[in-house]
């Protein structure tokens, strides 16, 4: 017969992750808010990304070894488990949505060529 695992109550509010900030993976959620900062002082200095030489991630093991991605993204699920993709669209555009992993926001050359500068 089913048995539950525990008993209803409050086991998912103490122990479950959410993503608070962003439609993105958990481990990047404090580079995105970063990168959203960064994007703001950008556009108070009259800057954009284009001005961005390198960009240098200091993060934990879990994130490098899941989320740390070099080289083509072939679809949305790709996208949103790569940091790089995930920093550079809010350093591009201001902004990180679901929409943003899709195909026609991908193909800006500009985001690969940002990703090529970010490092983990």
């Amino acid at each position: 017969s089913f048995r539950f695992q525990r008993p209803y109550g409050s086991y998912v509010m103490e122990n479950v992750l959410f993503k608070i900030s962003f439609p993105a993976e958990f481990h990047s959620q404090t580079a995105v808010e970063a990168a959203m900062t960064l994007y703001e002082q950008m556009q108070a200095a009259g800057k954009t990304a284009a001005a961005i030489e390198k960009v240098t991630i200091r993060t934990h093991e879990a994130c490098i070894r899941i989320i740390d991605k070099k080289g083509p993204l072939n679809n949305p699920a790709d996208r949103d488990h790569c940091i790089q993709y995930m920093v550079a669209i809010p350093l591009l555009f201001g902004r990180l949505t679901a929409a943003d992993y899709e195909d026609n926001v991908a193909q800006d050359k500009r985001i690969d060529a940002l990703r090529e500068n970010i490092n983990c």
